[in-house]
């Protein structure tokens, strides 16, 4: 049987996706599935991409879980740290050797977490965003917005723009880390825009939960 995938990705760059993906690496692992993370591409990588390798080592902290190469978990990589479309050049995206990786993941695993590159619409080709990752792999997506200045709209139009795109409304979250300053700005507006709404720093059980139901 082949695995399921979740998606991760952001509103923009510096959302979180990496220490969420990290997180439901070890949830996942703690009730005894076999978890694969993915990285299908990474950019800014001079020499080993930090991203996949540091998602490695929390999944290989799980004495059950499959081992894989960073090749595998992380299978392009570009030195230019920008949206893979841009750090490309004119390269071509090896779409085979990102099905291949995956594949292999799906064929040891239960469960594979995958890490968007940069935001949801990053492109990654000129017609194929970050975003289409979620239905090429026939993902779950969870959606991690920002709690900077700005992050309303940044959530409120990503929502919509993937809603449109795909005709799923995406699970999403607030990554909150400053707690004191999203309460007093953002909060209120959301709270009366979606009623409740799921934090990560208070309701991480729920949204893993809810991704594998």
């Amino acid at each position: 049987m082949a695995a399921k995938a979740i998606f991760i990705t952001a509103t923009g760059t510096d959302a979180g996706k990496t220490f969420v993906v990290s997180s439901l690496i070890a949830y996942y692992s703690a009730l005894g599935l076999k978890v694969a993370p993915f990285k299908p591409i990474e950019t800014g990588v001079l020499s080993q991409p930090q991203d996949a390798a540091a998602l490695q080592k929390i999944a290989f902290g799980f004495d059950h879980n499959p081992i894989f190469t960073l090749e595998t978990i992380c299978p392009i990589r570009f030195a230019l740290a920008a949206a893979p479309a841009i750090a490309k050049g004119g390269a071509p995206i090896d779409w085979e050797a990102i099905d291949l990786a995956f594949k292999r993941l799906s064929d040891e695993s239960d469960l594979i977490l995958i890490e968007g590159a940069g935001g949801a619409f990053a492109p990654i080709d000129e017609s194929f965003f970050g975003i289409d990752l979620s239905a090429r792999f026939k993902a779950k997506t969870l959606l991690i917005s920002r709690d900077n200045l700005g992050m309303i709209h940044d959530l409120l139009t990503t929502i919509e723009a993937i809603e449109k795109r795909s005709g799923v409304l995406p699970l999403w979250a607030v990554n909150v880390r400053s707690a004191d300053d999203f309460e007093k700005i953002s909060e209120p507006y959301l709270a009366r825009h979606f009623g409740r709404f799921n934090r990560l720093d208070k309701d991480f059980e729920i949204i893993a939960d809810t991704l594998i139901r």
